[in-house]
């Protein structure tokens, strides 16, 4: 069974001081924990493939969260994949959310739809 995962964590949101960079950090290495215990059955790999851990983002910048996505390989409609977000988000309309990645030059929310990113996903299996 091919099982990816990326993992993205941010704690960085516009006047917010919650939830702290520890608890973010505390939740994301226990996801690297799992994947490192490959013995457990859990098998889950990077989004490259190979033998590639899954990629575990913090703050990220928009443009790192794509080259992530679109370095993507090996990924088809049978790949079972995992997108874990922790961190805040907005509604946007009645059908979408905005991840808040961190904070851009201005002080304001870096985001990225999450229809952007299950998007990407989905053209990678195709």
């Amino acid at each position: 069974m091919d099982r990816r995962a990326l993992i993205v964590g941010s704690w960085l949101a516009k006047g917010r001081k919650e939830p702290t960079p520890q608890r973010i950090k505390s939740l994301t290495n226990r996801w690297k924990k799992l994947f490192a215990n490959s013995d457990r059955g859990f098998r889950f790999r990077g989004l490259r493939g190979g033998r590639t851990k899954p990629e575990i983002l913090h703050n990220p910048e928009v443009a790192e969260l794509t080259r992530v996505l679109e370095n993507s390989k090996d990924i088809t409609a049978n790949t079972e994949l995992m997108f874990y977000f922790v961190g805040h988000s907005t509604a946007v309309g009645n059908s979408d959310i905005e991840l808040i990645l961190g904070l851009n030059q201005d002080k304001n929310d870096r985001t990225y739809k999450l229809s952007s990113c299950l998007s990407m996903f989905t053209e990678m299996s195709r």
